[in-house]
C-alpha cells in the first residue's frame, strides 16, 4: 500500500513539474551575472505649511520621486497624494503611548 502511494505521489510530482510553464518570468541562465534594477525613488511628503489665520488649513508639499508617472508628467497621482496625507494625519493622531518606538 505504501508503495502504491509512493508510486502515485512520485507520478503526480512529475506530472505537474512537467506541465507547469513560467512563460511570463524571465529567469536568467544559471552562473549569469544580472544587472542592478533601476532606481526608483517613490513620492515623498518633504513639508507642510499651516495657514496662520486657520490653522487647520494645511499645506503639503510632495516631492514627486522618480517614478515612470511622474518622471513623464512631473506631478504625483491624486490617489498616491492623498495616501500619504492620510499616513501623515494617521501618524498624527496615534498617541504616544500606543508608539512603537520610544525615545
Amino acid at each position: 500500500m505504501r508503495r502504491i502511494i509512493a508510486f502515485i505521489t512520485l507520478v503526480s510530482f512529475v506530472l505537474t513539474g512537467s506541465c507547469v510553464r513560467a512563460d511570463g518570468l524571465a529567469q536568467p541562465v544559471s552562473g549569469q551575472i544580472l544587472g542592478l534594477s533601476l532606481p526608483f525613488q517613490p513620492p515623498l511628503l518633504r513639508g507642510l505649511k499651516l495657514d496662520p489665520q486657520n490653522p487647520f488649513q494645511f499645506h503639503f508639499m510632495i516631492d514627486t520621486g522618480e517614478t515612470e508617472e511622474s518622471v513623464a508628467k512631473h506631478q504625483v497621482s491624486e490617489d498616491a497624494a492623498a495616501a500619504l496625507i492620510r499616513y501623515f494625519m494617521a501618524s498624527v493622531t496615534i498617541p504616544d503611548k500606543d508608539l512603537w518606538v520610544t525615545h
